[in-house]
């Protein structure tokens, strides 16, 4: 008799473990199809997100030193070589090197490829003015410019220049010049001696 209930109590606890194993199993396989089906859906929804980023357009007005200056309309994500490729490249007057071609495109902008300085032109802008300093350069352009351009601006050191491309890098390119005044260290007074000194575009 005690044999029995031993070998009863033996199948029962194996009995348990099966069905414990069984389980715990099962509750695995449901958490990696859960698992497999978030990773899915967040694989779709991104995928979902690029495709209308490529199928949204924009409209840029391209003039200056181009073959076919006009008004485009080209991807949103799309940079400026991608717009001069469609404008039918520069001329042979157009001054390249002060392109940025991996700028990228803002909705509603003119973009001006301008030319190239003829030698005596050249000359005559690196006379001194009559207070004795060289005469203006063409205005630094804020939502294309890099450090060392900006730093080139009245007032703005290494630092306000590093801050002025984290507030574009974060927020985007500038509309308007009050929007400086989100940057970290410009207040009213330094906008005001700058703004001669400055584009948008």
């Amino acid at each position: 008799m005690k044999k029995k209930i031993k070998f009863v109590g033996t199948f029962i606890m194996i009995l348990f473990l099966a069905v414990s194993y069984y389980f715990d199993g099962a509750g695995s396989n449901i958490r990696e199809i859960q698992e497999k089906e978030n990773t899915d859906l967040m694989l779709e929804s991104s995928s979902k997100v690029l495709r209308e980023k490529e199928n949204e357009k924009i409209i840029i007005y391209i003039t200056g030193e181009i073959k076919n200056p006009g008004v485009y309309q080209v991807a949103s994500d799309d940079r400026l070589i991608n717009l001069v490729e469609l404008a039918g490249g520069f001329t042979k007057k157009a001054d390249k090197e002060k392109i940025n071609l991996a700028s990228p495109l803002i909705d509603g902008e003119k973009i001006e490829i301008p030319k190239k300085r003829a030698a005596d032109e050249i000359k005559f802008i690196e006379q001194p003015g009559e207070n004795g300093s060289s005469l203006p350069d063409d205005k630094i352009n804020v939502n294309r410019a890099n450090r060392k351009e900006l730093e080139k601006i009245t007032g703005i050191g290494p630092g306000k220049a590093k801050n002025i491309i984290d507030y574009r890098d974060n927020n985007g390119f500038f509309t308007s010049f009050d929007q400086l005044l989100n940057v970290s260290g410009i207040g009213e007074k330094t906008l005001e001696k700058i703004k001669g000194e400055i584009s948008l575009r």
